[in-house]
């Protein structure tokens, strides 16, 4: 399938382009740039997918994601808040650390 994106230009003309008539007119990094977004899109349109088929949960800071094929002893949010405690990616993940080491410092 070939991804067309469009954009409107300053004068207000509306373009279509493809992916490949940018690659085309970048250079070597802005090559790069594009095939990451690509990839980065194609990741978050399987994110959205698994949503709104509810079959997956998954940790919206580090795209990790659970299934129901996954062996979970216990319900699926408490898997998600497990691997939130320790994802690093997550703040919350951060903030317990933080209070890790202050308790630990107080003492």
């Amino acid at each position: 399938m070939e991804r067309k994106i469009s954009y409107q230009a300053a004068d207000g003309k509306w373009y279509d382009l493809t992916v490949y008539d940018l690659i085309d007119s970048a250079n070597e990094e802005t090559e790069k740039l594009i095939n990451n977004l690509i990839k980065e899109t194609d990741k978050q349109q399987q994110w959205i997918n698994d949503l709104q088929s509810r079959m997956y949960i998954n940790c919206v800071y580090c795209g990790h994601r659970y299934g129901p094929k996954d062996e979970a002893p216990s319900s699926m949010a408490d898997v998600l808040k497990e691997h939130i405690e320790n994802c690093s990616d997550h703040p919350m993940s951060k903030l317990k650390k933080e209070y890790e080491d202050f308790k630990r410092d107080c003492r």
